[in-house]
């Protein structure tokens, strides 16, 4: 653990549907512009010399860039806990905050925040020109293109220099703006990870009972398996228990801090492996099936994905490992019986 909290993941992007509309309406008024030329070519040469011709130059659209990546490397933008195949650049710090802007080589970006040599968060998404960012807890980070040069939180004005910012925000809601794009931000009235669901928020009934994990909710009991979403040392767990001729065997995955995204558990089961997935509240699960926030799989071999919607709208996929009957996604493996 460190001693800031853990951020949740909000990616701020350029929406891909957005985008293909624009690209759309520009072939149709190339098309037309073309035509237009194209009537008009006959009459143009007969009464225009050659030498007086003028053809207008187009504005090229301007390309989306971290200039932060032009300059060298320096022992300052070194991760420890980066892939030796990607680049980083720091780009912002706040006290013993660092934020990171990592580029992939299959030319996606990644907004990394660590304290100290422990990472704290991580956010992917296409280059845009949009700004990449991480939000929650009363703290926003931001990677920046260079075509935005300012970022207005509330009514306060920060500069961008570095392609970066760690800022404060205020505890009720805010509105965060940028050239051409704004977020809406609803504030910080859930403190603690257990706030997220609303089955926490449910009486108790006598079926929820797991031994040593109090307050503890069951989401669903058949075919010899048993789901648990519980509330553990600051964090929510979800729990996977299954039996096999007789045999009992449990699975779980925990995560500390206020996050969006869902929690998954695949584990060992006949005839094949069960994959149980919760989603807090505000992000909802595109799939058929799905009871409230929480999703069910008894076939997991013929599954490879979950799709969801997060709180900005945006929809996002987590892909199963392939191979795999016992995975754990969006936090991390945790073992109930040690202390």
């Amino acid at each position: 653990m460190t001693d800031l909290p853990a951020l949740e993941s909000l990616l701020v992007d350029a929406a891909s549907r957005r985008r293909r509309r624009r690209r759309a309406k520009r072939g149709v008024l190339l098309v037309a512009v073309a035509a237009l030329v194209a009537a008009l070519l006959p009459m143009v040469t007969r009464d225009v010399p050659n030498d007086e011709r003028e053809v207008p130059a187009a504005t090229p659209t301007p390309i989306p860039n971290y200039g932060v990546f032009d300059r060298p490397a320096t022992a300052a933008d070194e991760m420890s806990v980066r892939s030796p195949k990607t680049e980083t650049r720091l780009i912002a710090t706040q006290g013993k905050l660092r934020a990171y802007l990592e580029r992939l080589r299959n030319g996606q970006y990644c907004l990394l925040t660590t304290v100290g040599k422990q990472a704290q968060t991580r956010g992917c998404a296409e280059l845009s020109d949009r700004p990449l960012g991480l939000i929650g807890n009363g703290l926003l980070i931001f990677a920046v293109p260079d075509s935005i040069r300012e970022v207005t939180i509330g009514d306060k004005r920060y500069p961008i220099q570095t392609n970066g910012l760690i800022a404060n925000v205020p505890a009720g809601p805010v509105t965060v703006r940028w050239p051409g794009g704004k977020f809406d931000y609803p504030g910080n009235a859930i403190t603690q990870p257990t706030d997220l669901y609303a089955v926490f928020k449910r009486p108790e009934q006598p079926e929820d009972r797991l031994d040593g994990l109090p307050g503890a909710r069951r989401l669903l009991a058949r075919d010899r398996v048993s789901v648990f979403l519980a509330p553990r040392k600051g964090e929510v767990c979800l729990i996977v228990k299954t039996v096999d001729a007789g045999r009992e065997d449990t699975r779980a995955g925990c995560r500390p801090g206020i996050v969006h995204s869902p929690l998954v558990v695949a584990a060992p089961h006949l005839p094949q492996h069960v994959i149980a997935a919760v989603f807090p509240d505000g992000t909802t699960p595109n799939w058929a099936t799905a009871t409230g926030n929480f999703v069910f799989i008894p076939n997991g071999e013929e599954v490879t994905q979950l799709s969801y919607t997060d709180p900005t709208g945006r929809t996002r996929t987590d892909r199963f490992p392939k191979g795999a009957a016992a995975f754990v996604l969006g936090g991390d493996a945790v073992d109930l019986h040690e202390p």
